[in-house]
């Protein structure tokens, strides 16, 4: 009486949540193992990725619902700006009557404290100030060369100081 006539129905959709679920509370050395045996060797040949991965694995874990993903993101040249200098339309900047001001402000944070939180506490009253559009968008694009990227409090502290204001100075420029 109590059993459904019908079949089951497979969810895809619930599955991927199931697994994605499942991948966050892996510890982070399995988490690590199975993703950089996922990204492609040109990507780990790279001279930057020992230095960046560490950074990355959160950003992957928040992108992903199987480990197929990571590959597919890699190929697709989703990080690629992590490991080369961007190439963006120039148009894409928008406005980049601020960049010059940010990274003024940039470069009064310690090296050596060069973090996402960091970073944000220089820029925040700043960008409020003149718009966070207006400030926070020229500074991701240039940071990144994507429209979509994480923010760019968080690539600037994953490439760090040097490699933040190298890419800002030539988005002024």
């Amino acid at each position: 009486e109590k059993v459904q006539k019908s079949s089951g129905v497979f969810d895809t959709k619930k599955l991927n949540w199931m697994n994605k679920e499942y991948i966050k509370k892996l510890p982070t050395e399995k988490l690590t193992e199975f993703i950089t045996e996922r990204i492609p060797e040109a990507i780990r040949s790279n001279a930057d990725f020992d230095k960046m991965f560490p950074k990355l694995i959160s950003i992957i874990t928040d992108r992903i619902e199987k480990f197929g993903d990571v590959t597919t993101l890699f190929e697709s040249g989703e990080f690629d700006y992590f490991f080369a200098e961007p190439k963006y339309e120039k148009a894409l900047l928008k406005n980049t009557a601020f960049i010059a001001d940010t990274i003024k402000l940039l470069e009064a944070v310690d090296e050596k404290n060069f973090t996402a939180e960091n970073v944000k506490t220089a820029l925040w009253d700043f960008a409020t100030e003149k718009g966070r559009g207006e400030v926070l968008w020229p500074m991701r694009v240039a940071l990144s060369g994507k429209q979509k990227s994480p923010d760019p409090f968080t690539l600037a502290g994953i490439l760090g100081k040097d490699k933040t204001l190298k890419r800002l100075k030539i988005a002024l420029n």
